[in-house]
C-alpha cells in the first residue's frame, strides 16, 4: 500500500497526521476524527495501524478535497476502507487503466463515473446521485 500511494504523497499513520495537525491553526486540527467517522476522509487499517493517504488533503486548508466527497460517497456505499484504498491505488478499466488517485484532480468526472460504475457492479443497481 505504501508503494501504491507514493506517487501522490504517500500515506501516514494516523498518529503522525494528528501530530502534524497540532501545529496547524485551521479547522482541520479538530476535524480529523469527524472526517474519518463520517468516511469523508479515507483511513484504513494496515499492519495493525490506521493510515491516511495524503492525496486526499488540500495542502492549504488540510481538509479533504471537496471533490473527493462524491467519489467516497459512491465507494463507501459498497466497499470497506481497505477496498476503497485499493480502488484508488490500482489501474481502473473505466479510466482507460489509469490509476484513480493519479487521475482524481485532472479528471474528476471520469473518476466519479468509474466509482459509480464499479458500485453498480458491486451493488447490482445504480445510485441516483448527481
Amino acid at each position: 500500500m505504501l508503494q501504491m500511494f507514493r506517487p501522490t504523497g504517500g500515506v501516514a499513520p494516523i498518529a503522525e497526521v494528528r501530530g502534524w495537525l497540532k501545529g496547524y491553526a485551521g479547522p482541520a486540527r479538530d476535524s480529523l476524527d469527524t472526517w474519518i467517522v463520517k468516511r469523508e476522509a479515507l483511513c484504513f487499517e494496515w499492519q495493525s495501524r490506521a493510515w491516511l493517504p495524503w492525496f486526499q488533503f488540500d495542502r492549504h486548508t488540510m481538509a479533504p478535497h471537496i471533490p473527493l466527497r462524491a467519489v467516497l460517497a459512491e465507494l463507501n456505499a459498497v466497499h470497506d476502507p481497505w477496498e476503497v484504498a485499493n480502488w484508488f491505488a490500482l489501474p481502473n478499466p473505466w479510466l482507460g487503466h489509469r490509476v484513480p488517485v493519479e487521475t482524481l484532480l485532472s479528471d474528476l468526472p471520469g473518476v466519479l463515473h468509474a466509482a459509480r460504475a464499479d458500485c453498480v457492479i458491486a451493488n447490482g443497481n445504480a445510485r441516483l446521485s448527481a
